[in-house]
């Protein structure tokens, strides 16, 4: 499974390249990251990241469905040495992406791509990978951690060693510590080694198997201390995967809507089909593409978890080169149907997904902090639905003394209630509380979200 053969001379060129290529990237993150407004689970990691000691975090995430400790921990150590703001709690994200992406470069060396420095610009264009690498979340941590492992898998295939090994297995471990699916990767490996064991040999076979039975079971401490939380949070939303489901997934699998995951699996198809020329390479690769989003969507129906596409994020480092594999693979016409022609379409069509992800309406907790913080300072009380002003304290601490009770309500001039938009289940009891106690609602703020109803007395 080698790829195209280089000059000296050219790989250091390209090597060039790519680092001129990262750091107008990470130019480029690094001037949206603080940018951009937090969303719900961003401030639920945070709230973790921002405590004072790591242990305090170990249990947060403990309660947290999912929750596993290693991105967040690597976020709150850049947190202590920098000091809490949006940019250092995005920072990780950043920075893993970056390194995914030099992950990408290396995996493009194993296939017959003539340009890959166009597979990394495909994958760091791509919106759904371009989106994590913003977020104060473990996905773009996960993912790279994945990316690695398959690069040291192919280190294996070329020769193995107990160094290469152990980092195969360390790629594997802390991908599962960043984010548990990320596991469905190395299985794709483990189900490629067995299918092609006659021509690897069975001892390589076994070798990459008990890697990752190891790896697997290094986990294990962790998924038997948090396993009863996320068990007990897995039965509260009642969900199952039906037609609308992969709907979703076509929809979003690029982060570039219906238009974008079709002008990219169809080049990635035709990678597979045209630019692969033993029968063992397209296994491997549509393996790569396939079990991480068999895998989510087994994994959800086993722990009744619902899906989300970023369950799947793992597969965009196969989509990205086998979509430019694909573009160089088709025949060179002279015509508008040029393989240059396609790649111009390809890129157009991933800046546009993400303009589109840019400018896309954004909840905002800290304007809501804000606006109930300014509405305090004024005498008015807060009254929050669910009655919970954590996410809002998150961003202004002082709101807590300003909650509306039971008590100071019929002393209050104006009541502003904010709305979470994903618990609004107690909206319409609070409303009337406030109404039956003679509260007329004069305007609303915050129409992003959350929303605030303020409420004056009649």
């Amino acid at each position: 499974m080698t790829g195209m053969a280089e000059s000296p001379s050219a790989s250091g060129k390209h090597r060039q390249k790519l680092v001129l290529l990262l750091g107008l990237y990470t130019a480029i993150l690094l001037f949206i990251v603080p940018r951009l407004s937090l969303w719900l689970d961003e401030i639920l990691g945070l709230i973790g990241v921002r405590y004072t000691h790591l242990g305090s975090l170990i249990d947060y995430l403990s309660n947290m469905p999912g929750g596993v400790p290693l991105a967040y921990a690597t976020q709150w150590a850049v947190v202590k040495l920098l000091g809490y703001s949006v940019f250092s709690g995005r920072l990780t994200s950043v920075i893993c992406s970056v390194l995914a992406a030099v992950g990408v470069f290396a995996l493009a060396r194993r296939l017959p791509v003539k340009r890959p420095l166009l597979a990394v610009v495909v994958y760091c264009l791509l919106p759904l990978q371009f989106r994590y690498a913003l977020e104060a979340r473990p996905y773009g941590v996960a993912l790279c951690f994945s990316v690695w492992a398959t690069v040291c898998f192919f280190a294996l295939l070329r020769k193995v060693s107990i160094l290469r090994t152990a980092a195969y297995g360390i790629c594997i471990v802390a991908g599962l510590y960043s984010q548990p699916y990320t596991f469905f990767v190395p299985l794709a490996h483990v189900i490629w080694v067995a299918l092609a064991r006659r021509a690897l040999g069975w001892k390589f076979a076994g070798l990459i198997a008990g890697t990752v039975v190891l790896s697997a079971a290094a986990f294990l401490p962790w998924y038997l201390y948090a396993r009863y939380v996320w068990q007990q949070t897995a039965a509260s939303y009642h969900s199952h995967i039906e037609l609308k489901s992969a709907l979703m997934i076509l929809h979003e699998l690029t982060g570039a809507g219906y238009i974008g995951t079709f002008v990219i699996l169809s080049a990635a198809i035709i990678g597979i089909r045209r630019g692969l020329v033993k029968s063992e390479q397209r296994l491997f690769w549509s393996l790569y593409l396939l079990v991480p989003v068999a895998g989510a969507i087994a994994g959800d129906l086993f722990f009744g978890y619902f899906l989300a596409i970023r369950q799947m994020l793992f597969i965009v480092a196969p989509l990205a080169l086998l979509c430019v594999l694909g573009v160089e693979s088709r025949p060179r016409t002279g015509s508008i149907l040029s393989d240059r022609f396609a790649g111009i379409v390809l890129i157009a069509t991933l800046i546009a997904g993400d303009i589109v992800f840019l400018r896309r309406p954004r909840e905002d907790w800290g304007a809501a902090a804000r606006f109930l913080s300014a509405a305090a300072e004024r005498g008015a009380c807060l009254a929050f639905v669910p009655d919970d002003s954590t996410l809002y304290e998150f961003f202004e601490p002082r709101l807590a003394a300003s909650h509306c009770h039971a008590d100071s309500l019929p002393q209050a001039y104006e009541v502003d209630l904010a709305i979470n938009p994903y618990d609004a289940g107690e909206a319409r009891l609070a409303v009337d509380r406030l109404v039956a106690a003679g509260f007329t609602r004069t305007s609303v703020g915050n129409p992003r979200g959350p929303q605030i109803y303020v409420y004056q007395r009649r």
